[in-house]
């Protein structure tokens, strides 16, 4: 090794040792001699980690190697400064000698180099940079910007790269080196960082130029992102990272989410970045403990080289609004002109006709969330109740029971949490964001046989807002409605051709595993719908290999798809799932003789592939609306909302291929071309039947019925929450399932508003016995304080639905409780005959002291009473608690004493809920890894 180089009398003298950090030791021997080319000798070179070939390359280029850079630090004696410097970079030969003299001049302890593009010199990558508070660095640069010397000033800086940076031993010693479980940027960052806190100097020095190669993503890779965090906590105060942190990893998730529309899929990393540091924590509070001690300034200090906001979001944003502008054509973006040709697109027009019809359809949802009608009714108050609920939780509906909900209940809960636990917003993203995923689903199916946008567009409005659609609005069925918008996309990705590469196959099956396990957990026969309608495609093209393939593809992902359906799969009743209810429905005589039309005429005049799927299209509306009216064959309320789903995709496949047929000017002429112009028409009638959802802006969903009704219960004294609402009138008419007595329909729901989580009653138990017996009674006139009967039901408030005037089930159920001497009927302008319960103590929860408990999720709370029974009026189970429990009647008793009681999760069925959880998880992963590195 050369010895120290003798400067010019009057210059800044160092003893400097070379660090290179190697990796894969490709670039080490060019690095080697740009450092042995330096004007301003060092006195050692020694390169630090990497991989065999770095060590072995080291050995051949005359250098020492070791493990890392604090071996490096322990045995410095004798220099004064470490120049680290990473492998392939390129110092120009006066690079060091700049920066010692620099730092020497103004006495800072770390100094950074000038970096230049490797391949383009010209282009400036970095000189030194500034942070904002959560440490992405930020250089100010134009993304092309060319070195004209406009930043050729030593100044101070937030932090410098670790292509090229000069260090004070003696500093290096005191702060333990740079962290090593960081990669580059991050490294760099927290040791200027932890050098400031020190009162230490950061320096860029353009005057010392290395060249090195630009890697634009190095920053976003979840290692940056973790270390970044890492630096965070290591440097900042208290009350910064009080603040910074929840922002931190809130900016995080928006950017990870923001980037799936540009095609970049960054969640997993934000993920990773996070659970690494709770890996790391012990670690990182060991590291800030080392930081902070003999600190000499605030975080004041690192805010002066800092800039607002999320410097990582804004560049997402940005890249957003460029790649909005860039779908404007022409030289300006944003010119009257170029934006005039873009609207004079059909495709264009219809577009944003389809997106403003979404907007105008759902306005209502977006108001006041889901219609309460039938078993529409709103999610529960709390998105985490819900899922606790779905695994292994307590079942709300009626007197309650241990009957698995449905998987609905548990997605939805997931949204909502997901959503700031948003009830409302869950619900209009559900059903807004299926019908746009249904409109753009459509436009890809039909493109694989050719289908313009325009066509696909209208199609898919037909899709979601058609017949079909507007019969599973109609009839309630919220999972079918929203699960209506996959189906195009699963059909898609089973009929699209395959990668070459393994890889790229199993990614594909596993994408349409995910898209069913989705759809199915929504409506769990919705399963059955893309496998079936494949079939009936690859029957129609016989000798079509892409057809069977597509069936085997979406027979492999329903079966993949199951899993996720745990734990409810594991305990239903399948029979009874599939035919409980009626299925008893029929399409419009008009909307079905113009759609027959219309699939008949395109049959008959459009191309061979058009014909055969407007033909799959008939056959699916038949069957499907076969399905729909099938109670008289053991059909249920389910099975006839799967029949509604085929007619909604049968109907949009025969108005795309009837819209599409007009245009193949070269294929559809003469007779054939009169013919396709006559189906058309009758396409744009389907079409124009979707104007329907417009009016109520529900989404073709009914009326809202149970705000207005059950509205009287917050108007009443007490806290409506701590009871029920006993609901009667005609089978069908209530509140999602009923139970029957004397042809009469009846269900209990809660107060002040049923949710969707009781939509579903279970098999009567005991406590639902003991109604049905009290109700009968009643009825055939034994008691005249019915009221007493009724309260240990926890029965506050009675409704009577009626239909009108003359609805002889509201006329029966009114003369029942009109006499009765508890039972007060309340007037003011209520939609239906309503009667308030008079009697002591009818709640849900009730101490022996007489404390009234309010119901909070599924469990209840109230004032604490200790060694007092509490005796909760809900079906039997001995998993209420805490406390000791005990039967007591059909319901259970348990202790006051802790101000709160709940059931205690069955932890088999929660085991079985995050398996659900996990797998639907590796089924999204590995569709993600199968694209990206197909």
């Amino acid at each position: 090794m050369s010895s120290l180089m003798i400067p010019p009398e009057g210059e800044p003298t160092a003893a400097v040792a070379a660090v290179i950090l190697g990796r894969s030791g490709a670039d080490l021997p060019d690095t080697i001699e740009a450092i042995r080319s330096q004007v301003y000798e060092t006195r050692r070179i020694i390169v630090v980690g990497g991989d065999t070939n770095a060590r072995r390359s080291s050995a051949g280029h005359d250098a020492e190697w070791t493990a890392s850079v604090g071996s490096v630090i322990d045995a410095s004696d004798g220099v004064s400064h470490l120049w680290i410097v990473s492998e392939g970079a390129l110092p120009r030969p006066d690079a060091l000698g700049a920066l010692v003299r620099e730092s020497v001049r103004l006495d800072a302890s770390v100094a950074g180099s000038k970096i230049l593009d490797r391949d383009d010199p010209e282009r400036l990558l970095a000189v030194g940079f500034a942070t904002d508070v959560f440490e992405t660095p930020y250089t100010g640069f134009d993304e092309d910007e060319r070195d004209q010397g406009q930043y050729d000033v030593v100044r101070d800086v937030a932090a410098v790269g670790g292509h090229s940076t000069l260090v004070r031993t003696d500093l290096a010693k005191g702060l333990g080196g740079p962290d090593a479980t960081m990669p580059q940027f991050a490294a760099s960052v927290d040791f200027c960082q932890r050098a400031r806190l020190r009162g230490a100097r950061v320096i860029a020095v353009p005057s010392s130029e290395v060249l090195a190669s630009d890697d634009p993503e190095s920053v976003e890779r979840w290692r940056e992102r973790a270390g970044r965090i890492r630096a965070m906590i290591k440097v900042y105060g208290p009350m910064t990272l009080a603040w910074a942190l929840p922002l931190a990893f809130l900016s995080g998730f928006v950017q990870s989410f923001l980037s799936l529309f540009l095609g970049r899929w960054r969640f997993f990393h934000w993920m990773r970045a996070w659970l690494w540091n709770l890996a790391k924590l012990p670690g990182t509070l060991s590291g800030r403990r080392a930081a902070r001690r003999g600190r000499v300034v605030g975080d004041a200090e690192l805010f002066r080289y800092q800039i607002g906001g999320s410097l990582a979001l804004k560049s997402v944003v940005t890249d957003l609004s460029d790649g909005i502008r860039r779908r404007l054509p022409g030289e300006d973006s944003l010119s009257v002109e170029t934006i005039g040709d873009e609207l004079r697109r059909p495709s264009f027009v219809v577009g944003i006709g389809a997106f403003v019809f979404v907007l105008v359809a759902t306005r209502g949802i977006w108001n006041v969330g889901l219609p309460a009608i039938g078993y529409s009714l709103p999610l529960s108050e709390s998105g985490p109740a819900a899922v606790a609920a779905y695994a292994g939780g307590w079942n709300p509906a009626g007197l309650g029971s241990v009957e698995a909900l449905r998987p609905i209940i548990g997605f939805a809960g997931i949204v909502q949490t997901a959503l700031f636990d948003n009830r409302h917003l869950a619900e209009y993203a559900l059903v807004a964001g299926s019908w746009l995923l249904g409109i753009w689903g459509t436009v890809r199916l039909l493109r694989t046989w050719g289908v313009a946008a325009v066509a696909g567009t209208m199609a898919g409005v037909v899709l979601v807002a058609g017949a079909g659609g507007q019969a599973v609005a109609q009839t309630t069925s919220v999972g079918t409605a929203v699960a209506l918008g996959l189906v195009p996309w699963i059909m898609r990705f089973a009929l699209a051709p395959l990668s070459p590469s393994w890889t790229g196959r199993v990614g594909r099956v596993l994408a349409v595993g995910f898209l069913l396990a989705i759809s199915a957990v929504l409506a769990p026969l919705a399963l059955l719908v893309p496998t079936g309608l494949l079939l009936v495609w690859a029957v129609l093209n016989l000798n079509d290999g892409t057809a069977w393939r597509a069936v085997l593809v979406s027979a492999i992902g329903a079966a993949l798809a199951l899993p996720a359906l745990l734990p409810w799969l594991a305990f239903a009743d399948l029979e009874r799932f599939v035919t409980d209810g009626d299925a008893f429905w029929v399409i419009p005589v008009v909307t079905g003789s113009v759609t027959a039309f219309a699939a008949l005429l395109s049959i008959l005049a459009a191309p061979r592939r058009l014909a055969l799927v407007a033909g799959w299209g008939m056959i699916a509306a038949t069957a499907g609306a076969l399905v729909a009216r099938g109670y008289g064959a053991g059909v249920g309320r389910e099975a006839g909302a799967a029949g509604r789903m085929l007619v909604a995709i049968g109907s949009a496949l025969i108005a795309g291929a009837a819209l599409e047929a007009i245009t193949r000017v070269k294929e559809v002429g003469g007779w054939r071309r009169l013919v396709a112009g006559v189906a058309v028409a009758a396409a744009v009638f389907i079409v124009a039947t979707t104007a329907a959802t417009l009016p109520g802006g529900r989404a073709g969903f009914p009326a809202d019925e149970y705000r207005k009704t059950f509205a009287f219960t917050n108007a009443r004294p007490g806290e409506p929450t701590a009871s029920r609402i006993l609901v009667l009138g005609r089978p069908g008419g209530l509140p999602g399932d009923d139970r029957t007595i004397g042809g009469a329909a009846y269900r209990l729901v809660s107060a002040p508003m049923p949710e969707l989580w009781e939509a579903y009653l279970h098999e009567p138990r005991a406590g639902d016995d003991a109604l049905a017996r009290t109700l009968q009674s009643i009825i055939d006139g034994e008691p005249t304080r019915a009221g007493e009967l009724l309260a240990p039901f926890g029965i506050r408030w009675i409704v009577i639905m009626s239909d009108g005037e003359d609805d002889p089930f509201a006329h029966a159920w009114s003369g029942v409780f009109a006499g009765q001497l508890d039972l007060v009927p309340l007037g003011g302008g209520l939609t239906h005959a309503t009667f308030e319960n008079e009697a002591e103590y009818p709640v849900r929860a009730l101490t022996a002291t007489g404390g009234e408990w309010r119901h909070v999720g599924t469990g209840y709370e109230g004032t604490p009473e200790f060694g007092v029974a509490l005796e909760i009026r809900d079906n039997a189970n001995s998993r209420w608690g805490p406390g000791e429990w005990q039967q007591s009647g059909w319901g259970n008793e348990t202790t006051a004493t802790g101000g709160s009681v709940a059931f205690e999760p069955m932890q088999q069925r929660r085991w079985l809920a995050v398996l659900a959880a996990g797998w639907s998880a590796l089924l999204a992963a590995g569709a993600w890894v199968g694209r990206r590195f197909a």
